[in-house]
């Protein structure tokens, strides 16, 4: 959060990062009531941990691990794809998996709740897939009922990497539009941070 001494936010943010990879979501002079949140998961870097889990244990048991944190028609969606023994199979199970869980993250970070939020095994995402196999919007449902009013978005970056942001409209239903991810070299950043804070 970034508060200026008045009280006003003119800066809203939300930070992910994974495998190397950190991704900022930020808003300048938000709406009031707009809200944002972003995750990334890298599911190649926890691939070979993962298939030798679901090898030894099985998929089923492998989602109920996770169960917790999942709605129930989630768990159910994820349980039936019941991959076969084929690696690609696996493989593919896995990552609707982990957009799933990406997809959660950013919309549990959004509200600012994170994991602790006393409704997660209430919040379900409806038609959730990989970016490759995303055919509609995602559909966020709390409680049953759709949740009006935020845009959740997955998209793949740099081929390895999933990206999911989750933005909540102003109060007054003020959207903004996301615009493309864009790389930054750090040591830039950090030399315009060193410079701006001596002057």
């Amino acid at each position: 959060m970034f508060v200026l001494p008045s009280g006003d936010e003119p800066l809203i943010f939300n930070v992910s990062h994974q495998a190397g990879l950190a991704v900022l979501l930020a808003v300048h002079d938000p709406p009031k009531g707009l809200a944002v949140g972003v995750d990334v998961v890298c599911p190649s870097e926890r691939r070979d941990r993962d298939l030798s889990s679901l090898e030894q244990d099985g998929w089923a048991s492998f989602v109920d691990i996770h169960a917790d944190v999942f709605g129930a028609g989630e768990v159910s969606a994820l349980k039936s794809m019941n991959p076969v023994p084929a690696v690609q199979e696996r493989d593919r199970a896995l990552r609707y998996f982990y957009a799933l869980w990406c997809l959660r993250e950013a919309y549990v970070k959004m509200t600012g709740d994170a994991l602790l939020a006393s409704w997660l095994k209430d919040l379900e995402m409806h038609n959730f897939a990989p970016p490759e196999d995303m055919e509609e919007a995602q559909e966020v449902r709390l409680r049953g009922k759709k949740v009006e009013g935020v845009d959740v978005r997955l998209m793949p970056l740099l081929e390895e990497y999933m990206i999911s942001t989750a933005v909540r409209n102003g109060d007054n239903g003020e959207r903004v539009e996301l615009g493309e991810f864009q790389s930054l070299d750090m040591e830039e950043v950090l030399a315009f941070g060193e410079k701006a804070s001596k002057s």
